[in-house]
């Protein structure tokens, strides 16, 4: 029912939007809803959040259930779903449910638990040259105008240019910004783009609340150190690690006591607690909003939907340790 609903409203979000990242003229802009795709997407943000964040949720779900009870419906579902995602050209969102729900599959035996992750070290090259490769396929020039195409480790690394945007961005935080002291920690609970919002403080941090409509980015991923430094100096650098590391800990704790034998559906709904609930919290130092939908689509199903017994059993939904 939840895969339905927000299937449909991402659909409906497209429509009012007037396109779709992938078709639209300048794809890489329509996928951030910059410069002409900002008015458009304020038309149906909200929607396309709430809505594209369940989905994010419920396919690894949808997967799981298609493989315990094999029944079509829920694979054309899962199917639709991963379509719907990825013509939103949201990479790691269109594929890190499958990747779950396969990982879960794998880690039931030894040797598939070593070849997945062998797959691992081959397929996220590949993503990182995914728009590359999109653009050779569809003749569609943008998609890989910003790749350095000297060499394989090129290409990969303008794929994720994470490492040199944090390098710049030190740089220039170094010379320019003063500490956030935690603003940016419950910044992205703010809807609109807050000027201390994660996403938008790191692309303005030099020009706190300029207009970021035109920049064709949706912001720097920081490490956990980089986040406690910009917060709190040096402090930050050992407090904030620490404590997300505590908060791991715990919830892998949690996880280490769960009995997984019961069946497949017990163990992807826990994993999903844990990447959800346990990564919300894990990563308290960018709180964000549109956390939120998924967090309660996830506890509905475990601890809502799950518990009505006439339909399911519980042994199906849940183990017999309480999470």
């Amino acid at each position: 029912m939840l895969a339905c609903v927000a299937s449909v409203g991402i659909c409906l979000a497209y429509a009012l939007m007037g396109f779709v990242p992938m078709f639209a003229a300048d794809p890489m802009s329509a996928k951030q809803f910059k410069n002409e795709y900002f008015e458009p997407y304020q038309r149906a943000a909200y929607l396309f959040r709430f809505s594209f964040a369940v989905m994010v949720g419920m396919l690894p779900i949808v997967l799981t259930l298609w493989w315990y009870y094999k029944k079509r419906i829920y694979m054309w579902l899962a199917l639709a779903m991963i379509f719907l995602l990825m013509i939103s050209l949201a990479r790691g969102a269109s594929l890190s449910g499958v990747l779950v729900f396969v990982g879960v599959l794998a880690a039931r035996k030894r040797w598939t638990g070593i070849a997945f992750a062998c797959f691992l070290g081959v397929i996220f090259p590949i993503g990182s040259a995914s728009y590359l490769i999109l653009g050779l396929l569809t003749g569609i020039e943008r998609f890989g105008s910003f790749y350095s195409l000297d060499s394989i480790a090129s290409i990969i690394g303008s794929g994720t240019p994470d490492i040199a945007d944090q390098i710049e961005f030190l740089q220039g935080f170094s010379q320019y910004s003063p500490f956030t002291y935690g603003k940016t920690m419950v910044g992205g609970l703010v809807p609109s783009n807050y000027m201390w919002n994660p996403s938008v403080w790191t692309l303005t941090y030099n020009d706190i609340g300029a207009d970021i409509s035109e920049m064709v980015t949706g912001g720097l991923r920081l490490t956990t150190a980089l986040w406690g430094y910009v917060n709190f100096s040096w402090l930050g650098v050992l407090l904030i690690p620490a404590l997300s590391g505590f908060i791991t800990g715990v919830f892998l704790r949690a996880l280490k006591g769960m009995n997984f034998q019961d069946s497949i559906v017990s163990a992807i709904l826990v994993m999903m607690i844990y990447t959800t609930v346990g990564k919300f919290f894990i990563e308290f130092y960018v709180l964000s909003i549109h956390a939120i939908p998924v967090i309660a689509s996830i506890m509905y199903v475990c601890f809502g939907f799950g518990m009505k017994k006439k339909r399911f059993k519980s042994s199906d939904l849940l183990s017999q340790n309480k999470v």
